[in-house]
């Protein structure tokens, strides 16, 4: 996965919308399965817990950023892309004010 659609609401006007997402970053060293720790690079469009849970915070895009250092001290990373948009609906007819 390189990118994530969230909306700020799970549902409009009827329709459905991911506001939350769950993000994992592993690692196989030396034939172990090893968890990376993650990160956001903009906190004020989505929040990020230790665990990997994605909430969507604000209309942007960001990045999480999943960062794992081997027993060497070599650090390794990985992102993904974020996009955070609100729904829309289009309306055809007059507006009376």
């Amino acid at each position: 996965m390189s990118s994530i659609d969230l909306s700020l609401l799970p549902s409009w006007q009827g329709e459905t919308y991911d506001s939350t997402a769950k993000v994992e970053f592993f690692v196989k060293e030396n034939g172990i399965l090893k968890t990376a720790s993650v990160s956001v690079v903009d906190d004020k469009i989505i929040s990020i817990t230790s665990t990997g849970f994605v909430q969507a915070k604000k209309e942007g895009e960001t990045k999480i950023i999943g960062t794992y250092t081997d027993e060497n001290g070599n650090s390794y990373y990985s992102y993904v892309d974020v996009k955070v948009t609100c729904p829309v609906a289009t309306y055809n007819g007059q507006l009376k004010v």
